[in-house]
Formats: C-alpha cells, structure tokens, sequence
C-alpha cells in the first residue's frame, strides 16, 4: 500500500513541477527575466522535487515485502528480536517513524539458528511490539533464503 503511495505522490509532484517550470520559462521569457534566472528556477523546482519524491520513496525492505507477498510459495517464518539499534529518525504532519536495525533469530523448520538483520521504518506508537525479545512474523523467499522482509499484515509497522 505504501509503495503505491509513493508512486502517486511522486506523479503528483513530477506533474506540479513540469507545471512549475513551463509557468516560469513562459512568463520568464515573455517578460524578459534573464536567463540566468529562469536556469536558478527551474534548478530549485527540480530540486526540491527530488527531495520531495526522495521522501515518499518506500525503503528496500518495504519493496521486498510487497515482491514477496505477491510471489507464490513464499515461506511465513517467524523470529525473535535479539538486538535493536536506532538508525534515524523521519517526522511528518501525520506521524513519527523511528528506523530500527533489528538483529533477529529465525524459528528455522530444521532447528538450525538463522540470524538475520533488517531495517525497517516503525511508528512511535507501535515501537513496542519490537523490543528486545519480542516475536515478529516474516516473508522468506523461498529459493533465495536471504531475502527476508517483515510480514505488515502480522507485524504492522504503522498504525492504519
């Protein structure tokens, strides 16, 4: 849901930015504005357009998980956190999501310890549920066994 939020939103904002820089070069050159000026314009439009784009973009693992729930026989694992180190911080109008490093324990089917590393993007509100000892439910690609994501519908990262 989230990745289909981020291309909206990036389409939004390519489009309001083309409009941007077709309103300033035809007002700039119809007015006689320098052509150093409209060049600064549209530099600045461009750039925070990217920022902009950049700040909707869903991170790897996020795309990973959407891959993942999409393929057939993709395996449901569940671990345990081990370790947690705070990555980042990103605050909006609407919520706070703290980047977390989790090192987690596999429930492998053979028994064997699988440990694995993820960053995920977590709301403040649901921290918690990923403390130190806390058990999380996974998507493991089936033929590629180091492909890991967290499974948002059994572990939610965000409130709804």
């Amino acid at each position: 849901m989230r990745l289909r939020k981020s291309i909206t939103n990036a389409t939004i904002v390519g489009g309001l930015s083309l409009l941007a820089i077709v309103w300033f070069v035809f007002w700039g050159v119809r007015d006689g504005m320098p052509g150093w000026a409209i060049f600064t314009a549209v530099i600045m439009i461009v750039f925070f357009a990217t920022l902009t784009c950049l700040s909707y973009r869903s991170t790897k693992e996020q795309a990973l998980a959407v891959r993942l729930i999409a393929e057939k026989g993709t395996h449901r694992r569940s671990g345990r956190v081990l370790e947690i180190d705070r990555l980042g911080l990103k605050e909006t109008e609407s919520f706070r999501e703290t980047t977390l490093a989790l090192k987690i324990d596999i429930a492998d089917p053979s028994g064997q310890p699988d440990i694995v590393h993820l960053a995920v993007d977590i709301e403040d509100a649901l921290l918690a549920q990923f403390a130190r000892g806390a058990r999380v439910h996974l998507l493991q690609d089936p033929v590629r066994k180091h492909r890991i994501a967290l499974d948002r519908r059994y572990s939610p990262t965000h409130l709804r």
